[in-house]
């Protein structure tokens, strides 16, 4: 149980981080929210952000270290970072997946999973 609820305390925080990432941008949901994007400039933007996304997802994150060991918690964080980057991409670049960006994913996330083990392997 600890696995999924880390899983999904890193993956949701991540998702805020992005979103509100997106926000200050001014590219999440922009045909929905474009007469507040007009309205409201860029550093009252990075205001509403803190509040609204950052601050949860940090509590998202630290909550996460509470409940599991750091090298665990920072690999699964790693790997919300890479997929969170990779699907922004793919949905507000209008980027296509192709077997580059798959391999390249995947190697990440192997990577990620490795230094957890190895950490884990050096703790006394």
């Amino acid at each position: 149980m600890t696995i999924l609820n880390v899983l999904l305390l890193t993956f949701v925080g991540q998702a805020c981080i992005f979103i509100g990432l997106m926000f200050i941008a001014g590219k999440f949901l922009p045909a929905t929210l474009a007469p507040l994007y007009e309205v409201i400039p860029v550093w009252g933007r990075l205001a509403i952000m803190v509040v609204i996304f950052s601050t949860p997802a940090n509590f998202l994150f630290s909550k996460a270290y509470t409940i599991a060991p750091a090298s665990f918690v920072g690999a699964v964080y790693l790997a919300s970072v890479v997929l969170a980057t990779v699907v922004v991409a793919l949905l507000v670049d209008g980027a296509r997946l192709n077997i580059q960006i798959a391999a390249a994913t995947s190697l990440t996330l192997v990577g990620a999973v490795w230094a957890a083990y190895a950490i884990k392997a050096a703790t006394p």
